[in-house]
């Protein structure tokens, strides 16, 4: 410890005692002794438990051993790119913080290897922290609860891997640091920093499937949809989801590295069919390896400055940021051995599929990482099978009709639809499949192969391999919309309804006895801009008001969003009548996100809901845009006028050069 300490020594020989000998001896360290902050980590995975193929299949976490997490941290201030250095790490109490967060009253001193533990509310994990050296912490999480991987058959395998683990609250503070310089062979006091593990800020236990279909798309968007700062850098909360995005990827890929290494191993091998009934197997894994996450952490600038770090040495701006490189039982703890107890089940419900399975050993969280040999699966599907179900389903010819006046009676339109058995599995001969419904906004009456699939399904049955199903798909007209767009038809195994095995998207458009209106904006693609505040004027016209009941303006995000009404757009025939030839709609966007929408008119007349041609366009408020100009766009210099052009503010561009483009390609518009 940073601390003077009496060393006496006297000895004894045949009843004689020496004098005693007294040195004063300081032991090197440091402790905290200036301003605190906490921060917060990013969710780091403790445990990776693997979902076995077959889809009734699950592995379950029943006694968990101690995973250890080695952290090394460095410091740099958050304008610089340059290298990170060293952070002094110490347990909760070796720099002052106890249960609350702030300097304590007791001094304790970080080369104490006092072990700290603390107990999250749910009791889900039991977290111990242990300093291994002044740059270097352990933290090592024991799961007190038991995870199971789902047994269900909507997500499998790979997919169903779950990722459980927690983020860290980090406490930090300003310390002073005694060490021994050998070259001037003096003592030296040194103002640094230190860091501890406090509490466990969070708790998840997420899926593969959830991460990369939910969380990842998820802080994409908040990163792209998050302000920037008035200097146009990434504000904290960006640069926090950036951090969490990187922290997902680095827990995917090496999830697959480990089990690849797993792989690589001592193996055995099992395999089973869909009518075997459940295997279950119940190992104890233990295993000393490594793998590293790297993250960023925030530094409260006055805690910073008083630690003495500069930015070029001009003085502290802004906040700093943490490296953190966090290494599951990393080599200097190879003491540590995690020792895992899982119980495994292989199974399926689906008379048909087998599976032959290699199971290993992940070397750092000690759990089975599974290894499809081959097979052949269905209800779901599994990767790295032959697919029993495989099929296709086409519309022969256009997909898209429109039925003249006068209609058929009854009135519809039909489609060629070939459905075909492309299953590889020697063991069936014949398929059958289902034909439903997805899709159907606008309430046409859809059949195929003369059933109803509005009101049930279609059966399609004995489907040989290798062979062709042709039918029918028939549109029939409904009570009120003359247009049908988008009528999605799905393609399902008989027995398994839940994802499709193909789609056929067609449209209709039964003609109309009323005039058709047009729609129109400024410009073609139309846009919404910084300058714009937030208003796009639409107009409507070659409208017949005679055959009018009302006309409702609709938009939706392209290509995937769903159409809907903008609120008060609703305007009658009487409206209509009073605007003349044209009548203005002013849209206020202020609501929406930036991107590419679509816009349209519904038309509902004395003949049907019809709908206008669709106007592409794009609302883009962020990009860097000229507001206003002197003179204005097709204006004339006026004597003693200085050329200049106003940018929207708080928006960053890339460079000088694309300002300077910018601004040349404003200036041409003048005259």
């Amino acid at each position: 410890m940073p601390y003077a300490w009496l060393f006496a020594a006297q000895a004894s020989a045949n009843f004689d005692t020496s004098n005693v000998v007294k040195e004063i001896t300081v032991v090197e360290g440091f402790r905290a002794s200036g301003a605190s902050f906490v921060t917060k980590s990013p969710q780091l995975p403790f445990m990776i438990l693997r979902d076995p193929p077959g889809d009734g299949s699950q592995s379950s976490l029943l006694n968990a051993g101690t995973t250890c997490n080695t952290t090394t941290l460095g410091v740099k201030a958050s304008s610089s790119s340059t290298t990170f250095a060293s952070v002094k790490r110490g347990s909760a109490f070796s720099v002052g913080l106890g249960g609350a967060i702030g300097l304590g009253a007791e001094v304790n001193w970080s080369v104490e290897t006092g072990f700290a533990t603390w107990i999250s509310n749910a009791s889900e994990f039991e977290i111990g922290g242990e300093s291994l050296s002044q740059t270097e912490k352990s933290v090592c999480v024991t799961s007190l609860t038991e995870y199971q991987t789902n047994a269900a058959d909507d997500v499998v395998g790979r997919d169903a891997d779950l990722f459980i683990g927690a983020a860290y609250v980090i406490a930090y503070a300003v310390a002073d640091e005694i060490g021994y310089n050998e070259d001037s062979c003096k003592l030296v006091k040194s103002r640094t920093l230190a860091m501890a593990n406090d509490s466990l800020a969070t708790r998840y236990v997420f899926s593969r499937f959830q991460i990369e279909n939910q969380e990842l798309p998820k802080l994409d968007s908040l990163i792209a949809h998050t302000p920037l700062e008035p200097d146009g850098s990434l504000s904290q909360a960006a640069k926090d989801y950036t951090n969490q995005k990187g922290v997902w990827l680095q827990a995917l890929a090496e999830s697959d590295n480990l089990k690849a290494q797993g792989l690589g191993g001592p193996v055995s091998n099992t395999t089973f069919d869909g009518v075997a009934g459940p295997i279950t197997q119940s190992t104890t894994f233990e295993s000393m390896g490594s793998v590293s996450f790297s993250y960023e952490l925030f530094l409260e600038s006055s805690v910073a400055f008083e630690a003495g770090f500069e930015a070029g040495g001009s003085g502290l701006l802004g906040g700093w940021e943490f490296q953190s490189s966090a290494a599951t039982n990393e080599q200097t703890t190879s003491s540590t051995t995690t020792s895992t107890t899982i119980s495994y089940v292989l199974d399926d419900d689906d008379a048909g599929d087998a599976f032959s399975v290699t199971i290993g050993t992940d070397p750092v969280y000690g759990t089975p990482v599974f290894g499809l040999v081959g097979g052949q699966s269905s209800c779901p599907p599994e990767e790295g099978t032959t697919i029993r179900d495989d099929a296709s389903m086409v519309v022969i010819g256009l997909s898209a009709q429109t039925v003249p006046l006068p209609y058929p009676s009854p009135p519809v339109a039909d489609f060629s639809l070939d459905i075909s058995n492309l299953s590889l599995s020697l063991t069936d001969p014949n398929r059958d499949y289902l034909v439903d419904l997805i899709q159907n906004t606008e309430g046409a009456i859809v059949r195929v192969d003369g059933s109803d699939i509005g009101t049930g399904s279609a059966t399609i049955s004995n489907v040989p391999q290798g062979g062709t199903y042709s039918t029918t798909l028939t549109i029939e007209k409904g009570s009120t919309a003359l247009e049908y767009n988008d009528i999605l038809v799905g393609l399902f195994p008989l027995d398994c309804p839940d994802e499709p095995l193909a789609e056929v998207s067609v449209d209709v458009v039964f003609e109309s006895s009323c005039v058709d209106a047009t729609l129109l904006t400024s410009e073609s693609p139309w846009s919404v801009t910084a300058i714009d505040e937030n208003k796009l004027l639409i107009q409507l016209t070659d409208y017949g008001v005679g055959d009018l009941n009302t006309v409702t303006f609709q938009y939706r995000r392209f290509p995937a969003g769903t159409w809907t009404a903008i609120p008060g757009s609703l305007v009658d025939a009487a409206t209509l009548a009073g605007s003349g030839a044209i009548y203005d709609y002013l849209w206020d966007v202020s609501s929406l996100f930036d991107g590419d929408y679509q816009i349209r008119a519904r038309v509902n007349c004395s003949a049907g809901i019809t709908y206008t041609d669709v106007l592409n366009g794009t609302i883009d408020r962020n990009s860097l845009q000229p507001i206003s100009t002197v003179p204005l766009p097709g204006g004339t210099l006026v004597f003693g006028q200085v050329p200049s052009v106003t940018f929207n503010p708080n928006r960053a561009i890339e460079n000088q050069k694309s300002l300077e483009r910018l601004i040349i390609a404003t200036l041409g518009v003048w005259t």
